[in-house]
């Protein structure tokens, strides 16, 4: 996978971009071919979320850009969970009785949920971070299951390259997570990997609930030169909190979600979720054009931005070098 970030300068200051089995039908777009035949898609998403809303978007726009349209040829039942663990229940036993020609699923606790339900209807998730460690997959380039999509694992390589260049003396790395989520434990142990390589070393904080994250971040103060943090949905409810209590204690905050950013951390490298949305939409053409989920590998994504917050960066007296993208490949 190609490593093709944009940059962005967040917070009113400056933005720069840079650059089921069986079924056979013909597409629109470059062939200019029409779908013959209506298909039924079920989205089910776990919560009212800025990402999950973007690659639902993504998603539904590559559709019709193949010509397959709401109310014509297609028809879309939707439904949010609003964070509600009976409600993500319902909805899935109720997808699964109604046999789809295909259900997405909206992050890790959508996918698990219809998975654990149907095992015949087709399955695309989009921003599950780990599907091999929830089980919705058994191996990346050959799921083996009705099961397949795009992950939003973040390219933590990249992230620490982007520490090292915006705060060149970090030599030690705190990580706040939940260690309690199976997705976030994959991501630590993908840090230690990769600042084992590095020449970092890496300091934990874990944390069971949002509001102990200012705790977390008082308890690296004086240990660690930045904060990291994964794509950890406990961390994400948080982020003003940890953000605050970052730029408090004058610690440069990195994260894997542009989310705390947008509050006041220093960096990230985080996916386009709407372009992560469209590329799920290229694997449900395929699918419904009759490919299997069971041979379709799981896919990266394939864009990436840099977002700097540069109020903060001037807070935290942190220049950002003119360098700073040619360097990150």
């Amino acid at each position: 996978m190609r490593f093709r970030p944009k940059v962005k300068f967040l917070i009113l200051v400056l933005t720069i971009t840079i650059s089921g089995c069986g079924n056979s039908i013909a597409t629109s777009g470059e062939a200019g071919i029409s779908p013959p035949n209506k298909f039924n898609i079920g989205i089910i998403q776990i919560a009212e979320d800025q990402n999950l809303n973007a690659a639902r978007k993504g998603f539904m726009d590559m559709l019709q850009a193949s010509g397959y349209i709401q109310g014509q040829n297609l028809i879309i039942d939707y439904r949010n969970a609003r964070n509600n663990q009976d409600t993500l229940q319902s909805i899935a036993q109720e997808f699964a009785s109604k046999r789809y020609d295909l259900i997405l699923a909206l992050a890790t606790p959508s996918a698990v949920a219809i998975a654990r339900e149907t095992t015949d209807i087709p399955i695309l998730f989009t921003a599950v971070s780990d599907p091999i460690a929830v089980r919705l997959v058994k191996h990346l380039d050959q799921p083996q299951t009705n099961v397949t999509g795009t992950t939003d694992m973040n390219p933590i390589q990249q992230q620490f390259s982007l520490i090292k260049k915006l705060v060149p003396g970090a030599k030690c790395i705190g990580i706040i997570y939940n260690d309690q989520e199976a997705i976030s434990q994959s991501q630590l142990n993908k840090a230690l990997e990769t600042a084992k390589v590095l020449n970092l070393s890496l300091v934990e904080a874990t944390v069971g609930t949002g509001s102990e994250v200012p705790q977390a971040v008082n308890s690296l103060t004086g240990r660690v030169d930045v904060i990291y943090v994964p794509n950890d949905e406990t961390v994400i409810s948080a982020a003003p909190a940890l953000a605050q209590a970052a730029n408090q204690n004058k610690i440069p905050l990195f994260a894997g979600q542009k989310s705390f950013v947008n509050a006041g951390g220093l960096a990230s490298i985080s996916i386009d979720y709407e372009r992560l949305g469209w590329q799920t939409g290229q694997m449900a053409i395929k699918i419904l054009q009759g490919s299997c989920p069971e041979t379709m590998a799981v896919e990266n994504p394939q864009e990436f931005e840099i977002i700097i917050n540069k109020s903060t960066a001037r807070l935290l007296n942190i220049a950002i070098p003119d360098t700073l993208m040619p360097t990150l490949k």
